[in-house]
């Protein structure tokens, strides 16, 4: 989803970032230590918490909901951890919603709107939800929190907002305001709903992007939070596109779509969520609804590797169930920093 050019307002990371400041869906803020590198009688504490977001299913892959600590078993390369921390599925979560604002959904905002309101109305009251618009700027419509009607009232903000499309910078700053929700917080999930097609300006031209679709990739490796991409793009589009040129989609615009749609199921993977389409305005609910249901089948599981290296490597994570036919998902790994 591409058009117009607007300043991007992300914070800077791996690569140098507009100096524009950032709005946050939190109003915590993370306490910082002035002059830690030249302290020369700083401890470095090597204990690391692994937070994990895991699903489990049994053999006809309907949800479990009603496993206890001692039937997970946790792989961290191969080796098994001990679980320091557990919480059922029913467990809060805090939830960013997002918004692709750019212009070829200029005609879609009622049913968007509709859509997320539904979604507002699923969530458990004890949830917390924030909601952001992005094109190639980051806006939050409503900063976290469980109050449905402010929710659902700032819904209509996006009616007015158009533009270009800074996917990677966008998404980067949402688990900027997630990572900055203090240790109290932190027993809470922590997800983010993502409804875009995936296409990033940068795939179509030059624009400039503070974050690469590859730093994002491994900066969602190291968080514990839950991506779910719901895979909006018109499917009308696309057959009349294939049509038009003899149902040959080799052209730029069926590849960077092909790109995209990639990416998205890269993320959610990565991530432990899952990718839903919705290619029609009639579709947006019920992609809704599966994200709402997916989102209360969650465990929240915590580790302390035993093995700490600092080695860059990437350490694989597995779960399993001890129960016959279950199978657990989660996040593939983290980097080991």
């Amino acid at each position: 989803m591409a058009a117009a050019k607007e300043n991007v307002s992300t914070r800077p990371a791996l690569k140098a970032a507009p100096a524009e400041s950032a709005e946050s869906v939190t109003d915590e803020v993370k306490a910082e230590v002035n002059n830690s590198n030249n302290d020369s009688n700083a401890i470095r504490i090597e204990t690391r918490l692994v937070n994990l977001n895991v699903k489990a299913i049994n053999g006809e892959g309907q949800p479990l909901n009603d496993l206890k600590p001692e039937e997970f078993v946790i792989l961290d390369d191969e080796t098994k951890e001990e679980i320091a921390h557990f919480k059922p599925v029913t467990a809060p979560v805090n939830l960013v919603v997002m918004l692709d604002l750019s212009g070829s959904t200029k005609n879609k905002r009622k049913p968007m709107i509709e859509a997320a309101s539904r979604f507002i109305d699923a969530l458990p009251a004890n949830d917390r939800m924030a909601v952001v618009a992005f094109t190639r700027r980051y806006r939050v419509l409503s900063k976290l929190t469980s109050d449905k009607l402010a929710l659902k009232a700032s819904l209509e903000r996006v009616k007015g907002i158009e533009g270009g499309t800074a996917y990677y910078d966008s998404m980067w700053k949402a688990f900027d305001d997630l990572g900055q929700l203090p240790m109290t917080e932190g027993g809470a999930r922590k997800a983010i709903v993502v409804l875009t097609d995936g296409e990033d300006e940068s795939l179509m031209n030059s624009s400039p992007t503070a974050h690469t679709f590859d730093d994002l990739l491994q900066r969602a490796s190291e968080d514990d939070v839950t991506v779910y991409p719901i895979y909006f793009k018109s499917g009308q589009t696309m057959r009349s596109l294939s049509w038009a040129f003899g149902g040959n989609m080799n052209m730029g615009g069926a590849s960077t779509a092909s790109t995209a749609r990639k990416q998205l199921e890269a993320l959610a993977e990565q991530t432990g969520g899952e990718i839903i389409n919705a290619q029609s305005e009639a579709a947006l609910s019920e992609a809704y609804d599966k994200v709402a249901r997916e989102l209360h089948s969650l465990y929240s599981l915590a580790y302390a590797p035993d093995q700490i290296r600092h080695d860059g490597s990437f350490r694989k994570i597995s779960v399993q169930v001890k129960r016959a036919g279950a199978k657990a998902k989660t996040r593939k790994g983290y980097f080991d920093k």
